[in-house]
């Protein structure tokens, strides 16, 4: 009879310790896994910090760019009005309508491209 309390006693036992191993697994799965979602999450927030980042430098360099632009039409235009001017203030020409026509519509290049600039 002991002897089947004793086996009994041991079975017991060794359910209790298989148990508690099983238990120790889940929780270390569980800590696991929490870790792992927490390492996600920082990693999505790392993301999205550095597309920010990368969003508004992009949108930096694109405006700057665009200055540039606009810059070099600006002394092109000038060169060109420069040069032009140059070649002909020696030159004596006749007043035509066709002439005029083309100063005109200079001048009004010139204002609306003034208006531009300081929008």
């Amino acid at each position: 009879m002991t002897s089947s309390f004793d086996s009994i006693n041991r079975y017991m036992e060794m359910t209790s310790s298989i148990y508690e191993k099983v238990w120790d697994m889940w929780m270390i799965g569980m800590g696991s896994w929490t870790n792992s979602q927490e390492q996600m999450s920082d990693y999505y927030k790392n993301y999205l910090d550095r597309m920010q980042l990368a969003s508004a430098e992009s949108a930096k360099a694109s405006e700057d760019i665009l200055k540039q632009v606009k810059d070099s039409q600006t002394q092109m235009r000038s060169l060109f009005e420069d040069s032009m001017n140059s070649a002909f203030s020696n030159v004596q020409m006749p007043q035509m309508p066709l002439f005029d026509y083309f100063s005109q519509l200079n001048k009004k290049i010139s204002d609306l491209s003034s208006k531009v600039d300081n929008a």
